[in-house]
This record gives C-alpha cells, sequence and structure tokens, in this order.
C-alpha cells in the first residue's frame, strides 16, 4: 500500500510539472501574438498611414503653399519615424530587420526630397511674385504715363498708340504663358514666352524709332531696365517648376518604393510568423490535452484505458 501511494505521489508530481511546462508554452504562444506580430502589424499600418499623408502634405504645399500643410508634413514624419523605429525594435528575424533598414534609407531621401521641394517652392513664389509685380510696373508705365504722352493728332501718332498697347499685350501673354506652364509644363508656353518676349523687343523698338520727346524716351528707357527682369525671371521661374516636378516625381517613386517593401516583403513576413503562432499555441493545446489523458495518475492507477487481468483469466 505505501508502495502504490508513494507511485501515486511521484506520478501526481511529474503531471503537475508537465502541465505547468505546457500551460507556459501556450502562454507563451500566445503573449507573441499580443506582444510581437500584432504591435508590428500596428507599426507597419502607421508607417503607410503617416508616409501617405506627408506625401500629400508636401504636394498640396506645392500648390498653395499653406504653412499649415508643412505642419502635417512634420508631424506625420515624425509619426513615422517612430513607428519605423517600433517595427525594427519588435523585429525578430534577419529578412525583417533587413526590410526596416531599407525602409529606413529611403525615407531619410524622402526626408531630403521633401526639403528640396519645400525650398525650391519657396523660390518659385517669390520670384513669381516678382515677376507679377515687373508686369504691374510695366503696364502702369506704359498705360498711365507713356500712353498719355502720344499725340494721336501727330503723323505717326496712331503707330505709336498701337506700339504701346501691344507692348501691354505681350506682356500680359508673356506673363499668362508662365502661369499656364506653371499648372502645365508643356514646351509650347515656353515657346510662347519667349516669343511674346521678342514682340515685345519689336514694338518697343518700333515706338523709338519715331518722333519722341525727351520725356517720353525716358519712360521708354525706364521700361526697358524694367523688362530685363522679367526676361531673365521668367526662364528662371519655368526651369524651377521643371526642377519641382522632377523632385515630386522623385518623391512618388520613393513613396512607391516603401510601399513595395512593405507589401511584398514585410507583411508576408507578419503572416507567416502570425500563423506559425497561430499553429504553436494549436500544437500546444493539443499537446496538453493528450498529456492530461495519458499521464493522469488516476487513469493509470485505476486501470483506466486498459482492460483489467482477473487472475490470468
Amino acid at each position: 500500500m505505501g508502495l502504490l501511494f508513494g507511485t501515486l505521489t511521484f506520478l501526481l508530481i511529474v503531471s503537475s510539472v508537465l502541465s505547468y511546462i505546457l500551460v507556459k508554452q501556450i502562454d507563451s504562444d500566445v503573449q507573441n501574438l499580443g506582444r510581437v506580430v500584432a504591435p508590428q502589424k500596428e507599426a507597419v499600418l502607421e508607417m503607410q498611414i503617416s508616409i501617405g499623408e506627408s506625401n500629400r502634405s508636401i504636394i498640396q504645399y506645392s500648390i498653395d503653399r499653406d504653412d499649415q500643410h508643412i505642419r502635417r508634413f512634420l508631424e506625420t514624419k515624425i509619426e513615422f519615424e517612430i513607428a519605423l523605429k517600433e517595427f525594427n525594435r519588435l523585429a525578430e528575424t534577419e529578412p525583417e530587420k533587413e526590410a526596416g533598414r531599407r525602409v529606413d534609407q529611403i525615407h531619410s531621401g524622402f526626408g531630403e526630397i521633401s526639403d528640396d521641394i519645400i525650398g525650391v517652392t519657396n523660390t518659385l513664389q517669390a520670384n513669381l511674385a516678382r515677376l507679377s509685380q515687373d508686369a504691374a510696373n510695366i503696364n502702369q508705365i506704359l498705360n498711365n504715363q507713356l500712353e498719355m504722352l502720344v499725340d494721336r493728332d501727330a503723323p505717326d501718332g496712331l503707330a505709336k498708340l498701337e506700339a504701346v498697347l501691344s507692348m501691354g499685350i505681350r506682356v500680359d501673354r508673356s506673363f499668362f504663358a508662365i502661369q499656364s506652364y506653371i499648372d502645365s509644363p508643356e514646351p509650347g508656353f515656353r515657346e510662347t514666352v519667349a516669343e511674346e518676349q521678342e514682340k515685345f523687343r519689336e514694338f518697343e523698338a518700333a515706338f523709338r524709332s519715331k518722333q519722341i520727346s525727351i520725356e517720353e524716351i525716358t519712360l521708354v528707357g525706364v521700361i526697358n531696365d524694367v523688362f530685363v527682369d522679367p526676361v531673365t525671371i521668367s526662364a528662371r521661374v519655368m526651369d524651377q517648376v521643371d526642377a519641382r516636378r522632377l523632385l515630386l516625381l522623385e518623391l512618388a517613386n520613393d513613396l512607391e518604393a516603401i510601399d513595395r517593401i512593405v507589401n511584398d516583403d514585410v507583411q508576408p513576413l507578419i503572416i507567416a510568423e502570425t500563423l506559425e503562432a497561430l499553429n504553436g499555441a494549436e500544437a500546444s493545446v493539443d499537446g496538453a490535452t493528450k498529456q492530461f489523458s495519458y499521464s493522469s495518475p488516476w487513469a493509470s492507477s485505476s486501470g483506466l484505458g486498459r482492460r483489467p487481468s482477473w487472475g490470468g483469466r
């Protein structure tokens, strides 16, 4: 009897130890889902959301230069960096760590490109404002001063008046073509700007060829000096439009590259880890169930699971 009681006690201890180990294994598998996999998925989602918001903010700023877009860009940039840092912290496999390094490298370039876009946009708008002011100054001199000096009754009065009005038209058309180029950078608008500026020079020369007063000569000289500035700035503005367009394209390519890494590399890894953790938990539960069935001391001691022997019969 003592031997039987000792055996039962030993089996109870072994069963308890095994049960504890199995429960810990189940708990570990379940915790892995909550501690690593779920936060990883959340970090990846946050990266995708914040990088998309950053891209939209920069594009919107390039359109209307509203400072709120810059603030939003900086906020989402920080949000992305926090999410990426969290993902890298949770990364356990080498493929995950490598994907995190690649995303980090691309995002670093993303920030530099965004800064360049902001800088080019600010300079572009400053030059455009200066160009607009130059056009307004030229038109003010043409319409409010030079035109008033033209003697319409003189033999060449109508020719001089036509030259004055035509110069104003060419200034307006040139500025409109530049604005159109900003909205739609087509080569034809560049050609229009060059043509209108050339025609302006032609009408200016036509006015100078007529009999003009000293005051008219002075005003035409002022107009000529002012016109030198928009000729230079207009080319610069269109070049900056081209530079910004290329930067925006490069930004879109970086965004696509990050999305590709996340969707093609990171997401499958997380899905695989989720399935592995779920399978591990399921296997642990199955193992625990079987172990409890076969290692129960009561089942062993009471003869459960086997036929009794009655005196050899």
